[in-house]
């Protein structure tokens, strides 16, 4: 056996994962020290009888379990925290994972990435500031890393993909486990953009404690967490106190007070997170002011004049009416409802209901 496969015999035992893994390394040292180590040995360390057998069983039946060819042969990588490619910023956090199973690519750590995180059951103000912002995003070169969870997650990376951006999924489950089913397509088109992640066995199912828990590599692996929509006891919140722990800075979207889907982030901007309002306040951060295609047609390629600039500026992810917005624009109220229109016909902007509008 080579160190490869003594990493994956450790963190491929059933019933022994992260916790009891490190108890093992801190008594042992290695992997290939655990795989010697008898049942005495084992006693010594503290492990209970339970876990023995599962060692001792493990050890014996590693030709069943080692499915490292089936693996490779499925186009996916399996790190450990001594291999040349594993993270360094997964490596700097106490509670590294011990495995990633890495089907496409890993975050480029030259590159900015940002973690967006939010609520499942989201309203249409956070479906349109996930949508606009990962697309000012991804057109700026930020990297987009989320859970691919259903709502503002799964919103991020569908827009992030649409502007051509490069995106990162970090499951909750086997990688081998499309989870939810029905993103099946956004799994497929993140692998074309970027990659998929998890440090969990193949087959793992997407057992409710495994999601808080795999939100320390979000936020590990991102340089900022934006909050774009949450309650008051959103899981968004654990990946907040992971990024608090890790040292990273959260940003959050502000909502209006009587809106309960924007609690959270009201609460964490009043806690001193950072406040964000446009793409602008993220591009300041990582120093990239100007970069954005906020100001540029994605379809047609073409820059905006200027009353279609300062209109679209204008323009919100909470919707207005259009006497507000041209009002605002200091326009000619015939001149601004047709640059509404075109502003419309090339998508973006949108009517939530009548004449109202929001970015779309």
């Amino acid at each position: 056996m080579n160190e490869e496969e003594y990493w994956f015999f450790l963190t491929n035992i059933e019933g022994v994962f992260f916790d009891k893994i490190k108890k093992l390394l801190e008594f042992f040292g290695s992997p290939w020290e655990v795989y010697k180590a008898d049942e005495k040995a084992l006693l010594r360390a503290g492990v209970k009888a339970g876990d023995i057998d599962r060692i001792v069983y493990a050890k014996k039946n590693f030709g069943k379990i080692n499915k490292l060819d089936y693996i490779y042969n499925e186009g996916i990588r399996f790190l450990y925290p001594t291999h040349p490619a594993f993270p360094t910023k997964l490596k700097e956090i106490p509670d590294m994972p011990y495995s990633l199973y890495v089907k496409g690519n890993l975050p480029d750590e030259n590159i900015p990435s940002v973690a967006m995180i939010g609520a499942r059951a989201f309203s249409e103000y956070g479906r349109a500031c996930a949508k606009g912002l990962a697309s000012d995003f991804a057109g700026a070169g930020i990297q987009i890393i989320s859970g691919l969870a259903r709502g503002i997650d799964s919103i991020s990376m569908s827009s992030a993909i649409d502007a051509n951006g490069r995106c990162f999924g970090v499951l909750g489950c086997g990688i081998d486990v499309i989870y939810p089913p029905e993103n099946f397509k956004l799994f497929e088109q993140t692998l074309e953009k970027g990659g998929i992640i998890s440090e969990f066995p193949l087959g793992t199912k997407p057992f409710s404690y495994n999601f808080p828990f795999r939100n320390r590599i979000i936020s590990a692996l991102s340089d900022l967490v934006l909050v774009v929509e949450a309650k008051k006891k959103s899981g968004s919140l654990h990946t907040v106190e992971y990024a608090l722990s890790q040292g990273k800075d959260v940003f959050a979207i502000p909502g209006r007070i009587s809106d309960l889907s924007s609690e959270a982030c009201n609460a964490l901007i009043a806690d001193g997170a950072g406040i964000v309002t446009s793409s602008k306040d993220i591009f300041e951060y990582f120093s990239l002011e100007g970069k954005t295609k906020i100001c540029q047609n994605k379809k047609n390629n073409f820059s905006l004049e200027k009353d279609y600039e300062v209109l679209y500026s204008c323009v919100e992810f909470q919707p207005k009416t259009k006497d507000e917005i041209i009002e605002e624009a200091g326009m000619d109220y015939k001149a601004g409802l047709g640059v509404l229109i075109k502003l419309e016909l090339d998508g973006l902007i949108y009517e939530p209901s009548p004449g109202y509008y929001c970015r779309s």
